[in-house]
């Protein structure tokens, strides 16, 4: 509207950002970030963590090392949804996708945050792949050593 003092949506001029939009949005934009930050890692450690608890349960060759009894029993269970987590990854980096997540959280903020400073994230972006990419080569995290 001309000559007005608050915000208004483009597609509705008649809305004030301030009185009828921001407090429905503001609060449903907070809850997805809770739920996404924090509830989808506590989600996939706990997955992760009740289900090792269970594979260990099961029967394995004691003269194997932890890795081949960890692969062994996830082959195992070819029927479970949530294997993808941490199937692929030897025992001790079971936990690679909350990694993972740190990662894809670190490079979306970057560019949330340092959106105005074009040069500033793409060193950014450079550090966290480099850090995480020397961290892989270390750890090889893979099952499989090839």
């Amino acid at each position: 509207c001309p000559g007005s003092t608050t915000l208004r949506l483009k597609a509705s001029r008649n809305l004030d950002c301030h009185t009828e939009v921001w407090p429905f949005h503001g609060i449903a934009s907070l809850l997805m970030l809770l739920c996404f930050t924090l509830g989808t890692p506590y989600l996939y450690g706990h997955l992760i963590r009740e289900h090792a608890a269970r594979y260990q349960q099961l029967p394995a060759d004691p003269a194997a090392d932890e890795d081949d009894q960890w692969a062994w029993r996830v082959q195992l269970s070819s029927s479970n949804k949530a294997k993808n987590l941490y199937g692929d990854f030897e025992y001790k980096w079971r936990y690679y996708k909350l990694f993972v997540l740190l990662q894809k959280l670190l490079l979306v903020t970057t560019l949330i945050y340092a959106i105005d400073f074009p040069l500033a994230a793409a060193a950014i972006f450079a550090a966290i792949h480099a850090v995480f990419m020397l961290i892989n080569a270390w750890a090889r995290p893979y099952l499989d050593p090839r």
